[in-house]
């Protein structure tokens, strides 16, 4: 079965599904680069990953960091919450000492009713002093890689 098209050339039922792939190909090379992109942030997400969990086990007994300060010390600035993400889904598979990160104003982040007294306890066990505002003194506790 053939059509006639208006410049004359025959279209067969043949020709309108090959219309039809090619129509697909920039579709499909944009899925193509969306898939590399998203390759390429997950590669970009698990250095990341990997370089924060090496920081977090160098944080010595007695020692504070922040979450924005490991994040940049991973060379991603203002990335405090995927700190904050990687400590909550990673601590027990790797062993990480969730407890000597808290935030940048020498508090504890966690609820009062949600492992606050367990973080609380565990820092005072290693050494570590809260004022009577339940805040630490960064400038004597928090670690600094250099210095150690």
């Amino acid at each position: 079965m053939h059509t006639r098209l208006r410049h004359g050339s025959l279209f067969s039922r043949y020709s309108n599904e090959m219309h039809l792939c090619t129509m697909k190909i920039p579709a499909l090379r944009h899925a193509a680069l969306n898939r590399a992109r998203k390759a390429q942030k997950e590669d970009a997400m698990e250095a990341f990953t990997r370089a924060v969990i090496e920081i977090l086990h160098r944080i010595p007994p007695g020692r504070v960091s922040t979450y924005g300060r490991i994040g940049q010390m991973a060379g991603h600035p203002n990335s405090a919450r995927q700190v904050a993400r990687i400590l909550h889904s990673m601590s027990r598979r790797h062993g990480l000492p969730w407890h000597r990160v808290i935030n940048a104003q020498g508090r504890i982040s966690l609820p009062r009713h949600r492992g606050y007294a367990e973080q609380k306890a565990l820092l005072q066990h290693e050494g570590v002093a809260f004022d009577e505002d339940d805040r630490v003194d960064l400038e004597r506790y928090l670690w600094n890689d250099e210095c150690e």
